[in-house]
């Protein structure tokens, strides 16, 4: 591995908190400040999250990165935002949550928490919840990890929770860091079959992230070419009296909808916390 060479603070996200959004939900959003977030990294050339647009910082867990600060500033003056957009703009939501394995500079995120890991010796390494040391990151620590049975204490919704974590790190393992996979499976070939057990129907993601073919708006199934969903109009709404008319939806890079079938679901796929 080569020298990491830490550099100044650099802006990498804007995000901001705008009570206005909520106003006519609920009377004391009102009464709340407006919130800024300035998210800044050391690191960003040597991570492998920042090169695929997305920061573990920007998780709703609240994970820290040990390369990575956030600026924040609140008030009920209305042009906060305002200021911080004409300096940060460029950079206004630029990132998205880390949701997959990969390396962060010198750490690794592997989206799996401490606490659910049985073997103890191995918390020291951890630098966050989900973040470990890179040094630790080994063949033999994978497997240790994913053959670790579920600990006594957990009860049996917790122990379920644990082994969708493991089966989703070793898909996206042999999907994102493929080397690595390649060196466990020849220490324990068993990996194989639990990466055929991934399963993310179920899951909530961006729409415009996922491959065309079933998906669930709300509670009912539509078709997504690509481009639009499709359906049936009784789909939507009973009180429009609508039938077997064609009905087309446009979605925005914001819609999110349930996933019905792994087929569509990729690398590139945004899953919702």
């Amino acid at each position: 591995m080569g020298v990491i060479i830490i550099g100044d603070y650099k802006p990498i996200c804007f995000t901001y908190y705008d009570p206005n959004y909520y106003q006519g939900i609920a009377d004391y959003y009102s009464h709340e400040k407006y919130r800024v977030f300035v998210y800044k990294c050391n690191n960003c050339n040597n991570c492998d999250a920042y090169k695929r647009k997305r920061c573990v910082m920007l998780n709703k867990s609240g994970y820290r990165c040990p390369h990575c600060e956030i600026e924040n500033n609140e008030s009920f003056d209305g042009s906060l935002i305002r200021k911080y957009r004409e300096k940060y703009g460029d950079i206004e939501d630029a990132l998205k949550p880390l949701d997959f394995v990969c390396r962060i500079a010198d750490c690794v995120y592997i989206g799996i928490p401490y606490y659910v890991c049985k073997n103890t010796t191995y918390y020291n390494n951890f630098v966050g919840e989900r973040i470990i040391k890179e040094t630790f990151f080994t063949p033999e620590f994978i497997v240790e990890l994913i053959k670790d049975t579920s600990c006594e204490f957990l009860d049996g919704d917790i122990a379920s929770y644990r082994d969708k974590l493991v089966i989703k790190f070793c898909d996206q393992l042999k999907r994102f860091m493929p080397d690595m996979y390649k060196s466990v499976y020849e220490i324990y070939p068993c990996i194989e079959s639990i990466v055929a057990k991934v399963d993310y129907t179920g899951e909530k993601a961006k729409l415009i992230s996922l491959l065309p073919g079933k998906v669930k708006l709300s509670t009912d199934t539509f078709e997504w070419d690509g481009n639009a969903l499709h359906g049936k109009g009784k789909q939507l709404s009973y009180d429009w009296k609508l039938g077997d008319e064609e009905v087309f939806i446009i979605p925005n890079e914001n819609t999110v909808v349930t996933i019905c079938d792994n087929s569509t679901v990729t690398e590139e796929t945004e899953f919702e916390e």
